[in-house]
C-alpha cells in the first residue's frame, strides 16, 4: 500500500535525532557492551543509518519535540529485562517498541521509568512475530528503573525506547494504530503527534527514509518519527513480513493550532486504501452484531443443556492443547466492519483454482474504503451492513485496486433469517458456524456485556457434529469436533481478579456457550481485529484493548477455569 499524504496548516515540529546505543546502557541490563557493537555492525548491513546531525536547537511554538530518543539492542530477553532511564520531567511521553520472531515470547507488563501505568498498543502479531508498543507519561521524573516482564524461555527481541515533550501536555493518547503484512500500512498523523513503529521479516526489514530516528537490525526495524508527511516508511523486504505502527498525541496540545475538528483530540487521520484517495469517513460505532441476527441458534441460553458423556475428556483435552502452544487460550483478531447505508459497492472475484461463491456474495461488496486486512495466512473479511440486513464472510481474500477484492471461499447470509450457519459450500469457516455470530466485536466489549456463543478455534479435532453442516478436521478419536458446543457449569463461580474482558467472556460462556467454530495451530477465542476501531475513524484505545487491564492476548483469559468446561448437547 504505497501512498503519501499531506496533512496541511499544522505546526512544524523537530525531526527526531537519533542517539547512538552507549556501552553502557547495554551494560545496565547485565549484558557485556560488545553485544551493542555487534547490533551496529548488524545495522551496517541493512538500511543504512543518516549520518547523525548535530542537535536542532528547540524553536519556539513547537508542539511535540525530540527528547532523548533512544535505541537498546540485545539478543536475548530473559523473563525480566530492566534498564535505567532518565525521565524526563512530567508529561513527558515515553514511548517503547518490542520486535522479535518468536511469538509465544513477549511483553506481559512494563513498570517503572518514571511513570505509574504502561499502555499497550499493540499485541503480538499472529504470523509467528512478536511486535509490541507500550507508552506513558512520566509523573516521577528523574532517573529510574524501567522494568520489562517477558513470558516464556528467553528468546531473540529487540527494544527500542524514545521520548518525547509537548508543551502543556499532561498525558498521552492513542489517535491511530494498525498492524499489516507487506507494505506497512500508511498512518497519518496530526503533527502534533509522535509516530512511532516496529518491523520484522524473514529476510531483512528495512526502515525508510523518514527524516526522524530510524534504526535497522538484522530482520528488525524501528522507526520514530514526528512529521506526518513522511510517514509510513517500513518496508519489509521480504513476503509474509510484518509491521505495527501507531501514532500518539498530547492530550493538552491536541486540537491545537488549528487542527481539524470532529474528533475528540483532533486526530482525524486514516489509513488511506490503495489509489491514494483521503476521504475515508469513520464507520459506525453501531450494536453488536450479534443482535442483528434474532434467529441466530447461537444467542441461546445453553445453561439447561443436557452434558455429554465424553465431557471430561474433551475439556481435559482442550487443556493439553492450550499448554502445548502458548501455554494459554488466545484471542484472536478478525476484520469486522460495518458497511454504512448508501456505501460505495467495490467489486468482488473468485480467484483462479479458487471455490466458486459469488452465486451466494454477488459480485460486489459493500467494503468501507478503511478496510485493514490482517495479512494472515488466511486473510479474512466480514463486513456486514445493518441497513441491508446482509453480512459477508470471505477467506483469502486480497485487494486487487482501489475498489475491488478477490478471495478464494465465502458466502453472504441474511441476518434476520439466518440461524448463523451458511449452507453447506459456504461462508468463511470451515463448519459453516458465521464468524459474525460468534466473534467477540468491539460492540459488544463497549456495551458491557456478549450475548452470544463464542467460536473458539482447537489445534486437534475429530470430524464435525451439529450446528457445523461440514468441517476439515480428519479422524482424532477422543478429540472434541468441528462444531461442538462447551459451557462453564452454570453454578461456577467466576474467578476473582478477573480483567473486565475475561469477566464478559466467563459470562458468555457461561449463559450461552462456546463452539468450535474451526481449527488452527493453537486454542483461540475469536474477538475482532482490535485496529478496526481506529480504521473507522475513533480516537483512543479500543473497547476490547482497554478491556483488557494491560494483559496480553495470551493472559488475559489465562486464568479462567478452562478444566471445568462442560460438553453440552444443543437442541436439534
Amino acid at each position: 500500500m504505497r501512498c503519501s499524504r499531506t496533512v496541511a496548516g499544522l505546526l512544524a515540529v523537530l525531526a527526531v535525532i537519533p542517539v547512538a546505543v552507549q556501552p553502557a546502557a547495554v551494560e545496565a541490563m547485565g549484558l557485556p557492551a560488545r553485544a551493542a557493537d555487534a547490533g551496529h555492525r548488524a545495522s551496517a548491513t541493512g538500511a543504512a543509518q543518516a549520518n547523525r546531525p548535530p542537535r536542532a536547537r528547540r524553536a519556539p511554538g513547537r508542539i511535540v519535540e525530540s527528547v532523548a530518543p533512544s535505541v537498546i539492542s540485545v539478543h536475548t530477553l530473559s523473563s525480566t529485562w530492566a534498564t535505567t532511564v532518565d525521565a524526563g520531567h512530567a508529561g513527558t511521553l515515553e514511548v517503547m517498541a518490542v520486535a522479535g520472531h518468536n511469538w509465544p515470547h513477549h511483553v506481559t507488563s512494563v513498570s517503572g521509568g518514571g511513570a505509574g501505568t504502561w499502555r499497550p498498543v499493540a499485541a503480538p502479531h499472529h504470523d509467528r512475530a512478536v511486535l509490541q508498543i507500550w507508552y506513558t507519561t512520566v509523573d516521577s521524573p528523574g532517573r529510574s528503573v524501567l522494568r520489562v516482564d517477558w513470558s516464556g524461555a528467553p528468546g531473540a527481541g529487540y527494544v527500542a525506547i524514545a521520548q518525547y515533550a509537548a508543551k502543556g501536555a499532561a498525558s498521552w493518547d492513542l489517535a491511530r494504530s494498525g498492524w499489516a503484512s507487506e507494505p506497512f500500512p500508511v498512518l497519518a498523523a496530526d503533527r502534533s503527534g509522535v509516530y512511532v513503529g516496529a518491523a520484522v521479516a524473514a529476510g531483512n526489514a528495512q526502515a525508510g527514509t523518514t527524516p526522524g530516528f530510524t534504526y535497522t537490525l538484522a530482520t528488525r526495524a524501528f522507526v520514530f518519527a514526528t512529521a506526518a508527511n513522511v510517514i509510513g516508511t517500513l518496508r519489509p523486504d521480504a513476503r509474509g513480513a510484518a509491521a505495527v505502527g501507531a501514532v500518539l498525541v498530547p492530550s493538552a496540545a491536541a486540537g491545537a493550532a488549528g487542527a481539524p475538528t470532529g474528533s475528540a483530540h483532533g486526530a482525524t487521520a486514516t489509513t488511506a486504501p490503495p489509489g491514494g484517495t483521503d476521504s475515508a469517513a469513520p464507520g459506525p460505532a453501531g450494536a453488536p452484531p450479534a443482535g442483528l441476527m434474532p434467529k441466530s441458534i447461537f444467542g441461546q441460553d445453553v445453561q439447561g443443556w443436557p452434558v455429554d458423556p465424553r465431557s471430561a475428556q474433551f475439556a481435559a483435552d482442550i487443556v493439553d492443547d492450550y499448554k502445548a502452544a502458548y501455554g494459554s487460550v488466545g484471542v484472536g483478531g478478525l476484520p469486522i466492519y460495518a458497511a454504512p447505508a448508501g456505501a460505495g459497492e467495490s467489486a468482488l472475484s473468485v480467484r483462479r483454482a479458487c471455490n466458486g461463491f459469488l452465486s451466494s456474495t454477488g459480485a460486489t461488496l459493500p467494503a468501507p474504503p478503511y478496510v485493514q486486512l490482517n495479512g494472515s495466512s488466511d486473510n479474512p473479511l466480514v463486513v456486514y451492513q445493518p441497513s441491508s440486513g446482509q453480512d459477508w464472510e470471505l477467506w483469502s481474500v486480497r485487494r486487487t485496486g482501489a475498489s475491488s477484492y478477490s478471495a478464494c471461499w465465502g458466502g453472504r447470509l441474511d441476518m434476520a433469517t439466518s440461524d448463523g450457519v451458511f449452507p453447506n459450500g459456504f461462508g468463511l469457516s470451515a463448519t459453516g458456524i458465521s464468524y459474525l455470530a460468534t466473534t467477540i466485536t468491539e460492540a459488544d466489549v463497549a456495551s458491557g456485556s456478549i450475548d452470544h456463543a463464542i467460536g473458539v478455534i482447537l489445534p486437534r479435532c475429530n470430524w464435525s457434529t451439529y450446528p457445523a453442516d461440514r468441517g476439515d478436521c480428519g479422524s482424532d478419536p477422543g478429540q472434541p469436533a468441528e462444531g461442538q458446543w462447551f459451557r462453564f457449569p452454570p453454578g461456577l463461580a467466576m474467578p476473582s481478579g478477573l480483567a473486565p474482558f475475561a469477566q464478559m467472556v466467563f459470562r458468555a460462556v457461561q449463559r450461552y456457550g462456546m463452539v468450535v467454530i474451526d481449527q488452527g495451530g493453537a486454542v483461540m477465542i475469536e474477538a475482532e481485529q482490535r485496529t478496526d476501531w481506529a480504521a473507522e475513524g475513533h480516537v483512543g484505545i479500543d473497547p476490547i484493548t482497554a478491556s483488557w487491564g494491560g494483559q496480553p492476548e495470551y493472559g488475559v483469559v489465562a486464568n479462567l477455569p478452562w478444566a471445568d468446561l462442560q460438553t453440552v448437547v444443543p437442541p436439534r
